[in-house]
C-alpha cells in the first residue's frame, strides 16, 4: 500500500511540475507583470517610472517572463515536496477508511453495484435467449 502511495506522490509531483501548466498560466502572469510595470511601479517609485517607457516595459516583461519560466518547475517541485511532507496522504486515507463503518461501506457498495448487477442480469438473460434460439434452430435444422 505504501508503494502505491509513493507512486501516486511521484505522479502528483510530475503533474504539478508539468511545463504545460506554465503555458496555461503564462498569460495571467504576463498580464500581472504588465500591470505591475505600468501601474504599481509608478505608484511605488514615481521617479523610476519617469524613465521607463513602453519599449523598456516590454523588454522588462520579456526578461521577467524568461526568469519565471526558468523558475517555475523548481518552485512547483518544491511546492509538491512541501505538500507531500505536510500532508501524509497515506495516513489521511487510512484514517478516513477506518472511520467508515462496515455497514456504511456495505451500503455504499450495494448502492453503487445495483446498476451493474442489473446490467449483468439483463446481459445474462439476453445471452441465454440467444443460446436457446441457436439450440432451437439447430434442433429444427437437424430434424
Amino acid at each position: 500500500m505504501a508503494a502505491e502511495f509513493s507512486s501516486y506522490a511521484g505522479l502528483f509531483e510530475q503533474k504539478i511540475s508539468d511545463p504545460q501548466n506554465m503555458e496555461k498560466i503564462k498569460p495571467l502572469i504576463e498580464i500581472h507583470i504588465d500591470d505591475f510595470l505600468r501601474n504599481k511601479l509608478k505608484e511605488q517609485m514615481p521617479m523610476i517610472s519617469m524613465f521607463i517607457g513602453d519599449k523598456t516595459i516590454n523588454s522588462l516583461k520579456v526578461v521577467f517572463m524568461q526568469e519565471i519560466e526558468n523558475l517555475f518547475p523548481q518552485v512547483m517541485q518544491q511546492i509538491s515536496r512541501n505538500l507531500k511532507n505536510d500532508l501524509d496522504l497515506e495516513q489521511m486515507v487510512i484514517s478516513k477508511i477506518a472511520g467508515v463503518s462496515s455497514q456504511k461501506l456495505e451500503s455504499l457498495l450495494h448502492h453503487n453495484l445495483v446498476k451493474e448487477f442489473r446490467i449483468a442480469a439483463g446481459l445474462g438473460a439476453v445471452i441465454g435467449l440467444l443460446i436457446g434460439l441457436i439450440q432451437l434452430a439447430i434442433f429444427l435444422l437437424t430434424n
